[in-house]
């Protein structure tokens, strides 16, 4: 029992470490968003209602797809740190920003023709033309996104969280002032918003770029732009569009970027021990990462109940807006709670390699029991929004637990020699090479409580700063919806209906997509073959370019899908114009999601905080500039958020080119990484089926911190070939995520009457969101749990699993519970979000068992093998399994 409490408290250290800045890092990111959507809610309601459809289209259709194809980066960028293949951390990235850069070209055209899509759904017309417009100022931010989610990988992995840290903190700051300018003094209302979101992405990219570049930490990992990147970007894709399943179901808020966060350290603690060939240590990080994402779940709870009544004020002044926040809020507290656990679990699940598993899950849970519980819970019941996410909660719950059992029943042995195969076979698409796994060096594992404290320390150092990159990204939404929501109720409702849409279409599926890194990534940092980091980050971006152009489709043409939906005209037609101004930010999403898994698989993670704090700050003042002085509107706040992702993700790019960090991992542009592409999709679409169905708001993001330190650390651990340093990364992880939910529940009840307010004025809205936060903090409690399974699976490769008890939770079980609840019994809201809180239920058990049930010995030959499949050989390591 010392053993064990001393191996939980190292391993404890480490996540904390990582989940710590990567916390703020998601915050900062996700604050851009948040920043301009709160000068936009202060212009008009149709433009904040246009800002706020805008937002969730551009976010599900390109930002979210590109943090979610970015994550397969927690996987291979992972997985090569830990096995010490630093330079392919390098050709992981780049390999993924060719995906996203060429996803996020795809998605633009949505964002491009967003208007005639709402209005063919029955959206208000001048709200899907406004939501178009917003949209359409948004494209350049995508590729800057694209750009930025696979630099924070990159650094993630390298446990560089602290300078992400700063360059996030910096870009909120400057995103701040850049609202101000644009919204307010420019009056240049939505546009000017999106022009801040734009300049604030590419400022944080930019600096990112520049600290990969010059930073001695990178210059292992990082050496220069390789053509054979493009080599392993079929591995890539393997991983990335189940990745980005995983993400894009399960990116909704900015309370989602905390436990993205602690997702996001235990992701890359899972993969760097996976792939070092450590599967004790891989399932010590998951551990960990999921008691953090239980603690983080448990604040955001906290946060969200304690003020419930000030949300709603931060967007709008409209009565009834605030009316029917108020009464939401206790299921979106109790969802939050539930999602910062099945954050945590996408972590483990991008660390281990699990994107397909992850993203059958979270397809599973949200259509299959999800959404149909929200229906019937909103429409038979009548319980409206509250039984919509009631829905939510159910999916969330049983993504929990079938993460859970995935993660339990993991043998983790395996899963370290997965990540070295892995980590072998991108090299072999580069080096031509052979590794012997079996030639790893026999280890001893220390004491139980000293490499706990080890490894909570190693997901420490990448969840913290990982949440605030993660609430940093998602804070550009955040904001503009909150500038929006003070101009009308119509803009408002377009803004809020395009939002969501864009991020369950594009900025989900980005996310999901580059999730898959997390597995590949993370794996072969862990089998240190760095410089397949690179290679798979590379095909990562090719894809989710890709993806990101298919994606634009979609909002291009938003305006008659709404209508065809029965929107009203107007906020059709405005929910269209903001999606159609994002389509510019969607590549950069793209990117960013695979820089960002980059990153994190290498644990860099402090100058991602750096980088999209200050693009929050930039977006800030593009949202103030675009949408109040510019008189933009909602096509300010789309401009803003595009600037601000393409000046993310230019700063990732930067660092990591110029960054001595990177220099291992990053050597450069390769066609090879297209050759590893096939196997990236493998991971990439379960990874975005798992994340898609999970991301829930900005309380997500802290779990999904500790779920991304817990799936690096995971996936470095059995990359290496270290089972029992990848189990105890597991203990970590979810001790991480339980105390997370903790503190997110305790935040949510405390302040549960304050929320409201800042977002909104309206009386019947601040009520309604009053009346729902009980359950929303208990969801986030139980999904801080779920989404450190999720980050576990992400971190052994079990991402198709993940998908399935996703899936299975949210579809089977949340929606038709959410649906019943809703509207048989009338509870509306509430009925809906019950429906999210017990999907989450079921998911966090699901993984609990798969967890409690791996083999982690098994789980690292499966790491290895994954390793040794990518790259030649792992440079000055040889790995026992057995040891």
């Amino acid at each position: 029992m010392e053993l064990w409490r001393k191996e939980m408290r190292e391993e404890a250290k480490k996540q904390l470490w990582l989940a710590g800045p990567m916390i703020f890092v998601c915050v900062f990111q996700f604050s851009l968003q948040l920043i301009s959507l709160m000068f936009v809610g202060h212009l008009s309601e149709i433009c904040l209602a246009a800002v706020s459809l805008s937002t969730s289209i551009v976010n599900s259709t390109g930002f979210n797809v590109m943090m979610g194809l970015s994550s397969a980066l927690d996987t291979f960028c992972g997985q090569a740190y830990g096995a010490k293949q630093y330079h392919m951390l390098g050709v992981h990235t780049q390999g993924a920003m060719v995906v996203l850069i060429i996803a996020s070209i795809t998605v633009s055209i949505i964002w491009v023709y967003l208007e005639p899509i709402l209005v063919l759904l029955h959206q208000d017309k001048e709200v899907a033309k406004l939501a178009q417009l917003y949209a359409r100022y948004l494209i350049p931010s995508l590729s800057a996104n694209a750009l930025l989610r696979c630099i924070t990988k990159f650094l993630q992995t390298q446990n560089i969280v602290f300078p992400m840290v700063l360059a996030t903190g910096l870009t909120s700051l400057l995103h701040l002032l850049l609202c101000w300018i644009f919204i307010l003094k420019l009056d240049l209302g939505i546009k000017g918003s999106a022009i801040a979101i734009c300049i604030s992405n590419w400022f944080n990219t930019i600096i990112f770029a520049l600290y990969i570049r010059f930073s001695p930490s990178c210059k292992q990992t990082w050496t220069g732009f390789s053509k054979k990147s493009l080599h392993n970007i079929p591995k890539f894709l393997k991983l990335a569009f189940p990745s980005a399943v995983m993400v894009c179901l399960n990116t909704s808020g900015i309370f989602w970027m905390v436990p993205f966060g602690v997702s996001a350290a235990g992701s890359t603690r899972i993969s760097n021990e996976l792939g070092a060939g450590r599967p004790k240590a891989a399932y010590l990080a998951v551990k960990v990462t999921m008691f953090m994402a239980f603690l983080v779940g448990l604040v955001e709870f906290s946060v969200l109940m304690s003020l419930w009544k000030v949300w709603g004020r931060a967007f709008t002044n409209v009565h009834e807006v605030l009316t029917h926040v108020i009464s939401m809020m206790p299921i979106l507290a109790s969802s939050a709670f539930v999602d910062s656990i099945q954050t945590a679990f996408q972590g483990v699940a991008r660390g281990c390699g699990w994107q397909k598993l992850g993203a059958y899950i979270n397809l599973g849970s949200y259509y299959i029991l999800g959404v149909p519980f929200s229906v019937v819970s909103a429409f038979v019941f009548h319980m409206k929004g509250q039984g919509l996410f009631l829905g939510i909660v159910l999916a969330l719950t049983v993504q929990v637990v079938c993460f859970l059992l995935l993660t339990l029943q993991a043998n983790w042995e395996k899963e370290a020699e997965r990540a070295v195969a892995r980590v072998r076979n991108s090299g072999a698409k580069v080096e031509d090479q052979n590794i012997d796994v079996a030639s790893y060096e026999k280890e001893r594992m220390p004491l139980w409580r000293k490499e706990m404290k080890e490894e909570a320390k190693k997901q420490l150092w990448l969840a913290g700063p990982m949440i605030f990159v993660c609430v940093f990204q998602f804070s550009l939404q955040l904001i503009s919806l909150m500038f929006v929501g003070h101009l009308s109720e119509i803009s408002l409702a377009a803004v809020s209906l395009s939002t969501s849409i864009v991020n369950s279409t594009g900025f989900n599926v980005m996310m999901g997509l580059s999730s898959a890194l997390d597995t590949f990534c993370g794996q072969a940092y862990g089998a240190k073959q760095y410089h397949m980091l690179g290679v798979h980050t590379q095909g990562a971006m090719v894809v989710l370019i890709i993806a990101s152009i298919t994606v634009s489709i979609i909002w291009v043409y938003l305006e008659p899908i709404l209508v065809l939906l029965h929107q009203d005209k107007e906020v059709a037609k405005l929910a269209q114009l903001y999606a159609r101004y994002l389509i510019p930010s969607l590549s950069a999403n793209a990117l960013l999601r695979c820089i960002t898994k980059f990153l994190q698989t290498q644990n860099i993670v402090f100058p991602m905080v750096l980088a999209t704090g200050l693009t929050s700050l930039l977006h800030l003042l593009l949202c103030w500039v675009f949408i109040l002085k510019l008189d933009l509107g909602i096509k300010g706040s789309a401009i803003a958020i595009c600037i601000s992702n393409w000046f993310n993700t230019i700063i990732f790019a930067l660092y990591i080119r110029l960054s001595p960090s990177c220099k291992q991992t990053w050597t450069g542009f390769s066609k090879k990484s297209l050759h590893n592409i096939p196997k990236f999709l493998r991971l990439a679409f379960p990874s975005a089926v798992m994340v898609c169905l999970n991301t829930s708001g900005i309380f997500w993001m802290v779990p999904f911190g500790v779920s991304a330190a817990g799936s690096t650390r995971i996936s470095n651990e059995l990359g290496a070939g270290r089972p029992k340093a990848a189990y105890l990364a597991v203990k970590v992880t979810m001790f991480m995520a339980f105390l997370v939910g903790l503190v997110e529940f305790s935040v949510l009840m405390s302040l549960w009457k304050v929320w409201g307010r800042a977002f909104t004025n309206v009386h019947e809205v601040l009520t309604h969101v009053i009346s729902m936060m009980p359950i929303v903090a208990s969801a986030a409690f139980v999904d801080s749990i779920q989404t450190a399974f999720q980050g576990i699976a992400r971190g052994c490769g079990w991402q198709k699993l993940g998908a399935y008890i996703n899936l299975g939770s949210c579809y089977i079980l949340g929606i038709p519970f959410s649906v019943v609840s809703a509207f048989v019994f009338h509870m509306k809201g509430q009925g809906l979000f019950l429906g999210i809180v017990l999907a989450l239920t079921v998911q966090v058990v699901c993984f609990l068992l798969l967890t409690l049930q791996a083999n982690w010995e098994k789980e690292a030959e499966r790491a290895v093998a994954r390793v040794r499949n990518s790259a030649a050989k792992v440079e000055g390591q040889n790995v026992d399994v057995a040891s």
